[in-house]
């Protein structure tokens, strides 16, 4: 009885921890549009590593994930985007000397990784105890100083990687110097239950940022397959011939889970169905990356080739993306 007392009281803490700072968007950008969550944070503190919970009690997140990662569709346009301050507030923390260091070259793995795995980083202090931190940011893109006082929507700097082995922007709520999940103002320093009606957001009212299950990030096709770190860039998307050795269609996407049936097809230009891959998911899987790739024995009829991927919960349809090619 004495848990559960305390555990109500948490809550009713945290709920009105709402009333102490109000988040705008810390980038500029139209989520589920250009940029995504790429993952929650974990309600579960990093307790149980096999099942980390976001807080809609999915899987959107990765095991002690302590803020809130932020994607775009395409890597190529992520860089240069400018970081904004989420509320108002003091410059107490810069860092802008960690090196970006590209995805998947053999100097990233014999570098030893940054003192302060944030990496180029700039801290905001918004009183009350809270304070916000931006992380993974581009080396020599910070604009901002120490003791610096800006308003929401200032630039701070830009996305990058320092710190990562992908660009995005980690962006990260604390109060006195405990990490917060913004979406329900819930304390990180100890595991949780996920969503409360008695939990409230600290984004604002015209923050638009809702909560999908799963979802696809970008799409497309190419005459071999792409690495995934080629189908987060424009490299991923390569022009299709009609005497290309093969054809692949691939999906990046997020919010996979164990038991989630996928079906990825590619149709003639005539409509005709060409090829279909199946499979159904065994793990959760915050992030994924799934291709059809078919050898070819003759050239390609011209036209548009088009291809249809859908993922399916309980019989329910997440996700339904139709894309094309076209091949002269």
């Amino acid at each position: 009885m004495t848990r559960y007392l305390a555990f109500v009281v948490g809550l009713w803490a945290s709920a009105a921890l709402a009333d102490d700072v109000t988040l705008a968007l810390p980038l500029a950008c139209l989520p589920n549009v250009d940029c995504f969550v790429q993952a929650y944070p974990d309600l579960r503190a990093g307790a149980d590593v096999a099942n980390p919970q976001d807080y809609r009690c999915g899987n959107r997140t990765v095991a002690g994930n302590t803020g809130t990662d932020f994607i775009f569709t395409d890597r190529m346009t992520t860089a240069d985007k400018p970081v904004l301050a989420a509320a108002p507030g003091r410059v107490v923390k810069v860092l802008n000397t960690v090196r970006d260091v590209p995805t998947k070259t053999r100097r990233r793995k014999k570098e030893a990784p940054p003192v302060d795995p944030c990496g180029n980083q700039v801290v905001l202090d918004h009183g009350g105890g809270y304070q916000t931190r931006y992380c993974h940011l581009k080396m020599g893109s910070v604009s901002v100083a120490e003791g610096q006082t800006v308003a929401v929507g200032d630039p701070l700097g830009q996305v990058g990687q320092s710190g990562a082995t992908f660009p995005h922007l980690h962006f990260e709520v604390r109060l006195n110097g405990t990490p917060v999940d913004p979406f329900v103002s819930r304390s990180l320093a100890n595991p949780s239950f996920c969503y409360s009606t008695r939990d409230r957001s600290l984004w604002a009212t015209e923050v638009d940022l809702p909560y999908l299950p799963a979802g696809v990030v970008a799409t497309g096709f190419a005459p071999r397959l792409p690495q995934l770190y080629e189908a987060e860039t424009q490299a991923g998307n390569e022009k299709v011939v009609r005497g290309s050795p093969k054809l692949v269609a691939w999906v990046r996407g997020y919010g996979a889970q164990a038991g989630d049936h996928e079906t990825l097809s590619i149709y003639r230009p005539d409509g005709k169905l060409f090829k279909t891959h199946e499979r159904t998911y065994g793990l959760n899987l915050p992030w994924f990356y799934t291709s059809l790739m078919v050898t070819l024995e003759r050239e390609l009829a011209p036209g548009a080739w088009a291809a249809r991927y859908t993922l399916t919960r309980g019989g329910d349809t997440l996700i339904e993306r139709g894309f094309r090619v076209d091949v002269e």
